[in-house]
């Protein structure tokens, strides 16, 4: 009796075209959050970001990477250095995603900016220059068009009309962050993101002076209010989380007396990180290895948010009065 074949499992993602966008990237089928949609290799990547150095590495590559990188532009120009030169400052993913350098990608490159991202970019380590894993950060439908983030830092969370400046004035976001049809509903998302970036301001006045119990509870408020996007902001969600943590150590060290459950603190961080897979869960490792150590001034939060030495010297001073 003939054995019935098997349907292969439809592609993970697939370039469509648009009339105005040029090719877009789409979920070829549902995604659940967490799942790895692909890996990609750069076709152009140089260390340097001088004309001279990305038109020497264009140059390098054979026919078919050229015919690549030029297709990534649908905007008509006759010399080709030129269409490099601007492609590469339009759609390259910087140094922050691709270990060091900056690169062009035959899809990922072809990936657009939200404020309510769906995928989120991590290096892939080893050997692979500037490879990197492209994650699905919350559900994906089929058919829904591929996005991340590309804001730096707490950008995200400035008003509709600043945050994607950094993009250029004349840029203008078509997420569906950007684009919420009812007024009330884009007012509550707005005002939610204010609140958000007013929490991580006072977390870091509260960290600079050393103050690590009301760092911890503007942190966790700041966490409370990303919760209420949802999976929207799902990647801050997980590093914010992390932060929490390391307050709570803090905290606890500094102020023995309050109860303070670290082990909550650190379980929901782990639980966060694990669902993006192994560069978060990397993190949330180094976090444990610190704690362990008792080398608190390591602590992401401490680099990220002391703008002086008040924090560093208190936390040595507890850590020493401690032992």
């Amino acid at each position: 009796m003939p054995q019935k074949k098997r349907n292969k499992a439809a592609p993970a993602y697939r370039l469509q075209d648009t009339p105005d966008k040029g090719k877009v990237v789409v979920a070829g089928r549902n995604i659940k959050q967490g799942t790895v949609i692909f890996e990609e290799s750069p076709i152009l990547y140089t260390s340097d970001i001088t004309d001279e150095d990305i038109l020497e590495q264009f140059n390098k590559l054979n026919l078919k990477d050229k015919d690549k990188v030029l297709s990534l532009s649908t905007i008509p120009e006759e010399d080709p250095s030129k269409k490099v030169l601007s492609l590469f400052r339009r759609r390259n993913i910087n140094k922050s995603k691709c270990k060091g350098g900056q690169a062009l990608y035959f899809v990922l490159s072809r990936v657009k900016h939200s404020c309510g991202a769906n995928i989120i970019l991590s290096p892939v380590g080893g050997k692979s220059v500037g490879k990197i894993e492209i994650r699905a950060c919350r559900d994906i439908k089929k058919g829904d068009e591929l996005r991340a983030d590309y804001l730096p830092g707490i950008n995200l969370f400035e008003p509709k009309r600043e945050r994607t400046k950094v993009f250029g004035e004349r840029f203008s976001c078509d997420c569906p962050v950007c684009l919420l049809p009812e007024k009330t509903e884009s007012e509550t998302n707005e005002t939610i993101r204010k609140n958000i970036k007013e929490h991580y301001r006072n977390t870091s006045i509260y960290m600079t002076l050393g103050d690590f119990l009301q760092a911890l509870d503007h942190c966790k408020a700041m966490l409370a209010e990303m919760e209420l996007l949802g999976d929207e902001v799902f990647p801050k969600r997980v590093s914010v989380s992390l932060e929490c943590w390391q307050l709570a150590v803090l905290a606890n060290l500094q102020r023995p007396e309050v109860d303070i459950d670290v082990e909550m603190f650190r379980e929901k961080a782990r639980q966060l990180c694990c669902v993006l897979g192994k560069a978060q869960l990397s993190k949330w490792e180094r976090t444990d290895e610190i704690v362990q150590k008792g080398n608190f001034v390591e602590f992401d939060t401490v680099k990220l948010r002391s703008s002086g030495p008040w924090a560093v010297q208190i936390i040595e001073n507890l850590t020493q009065a401690k032992v």
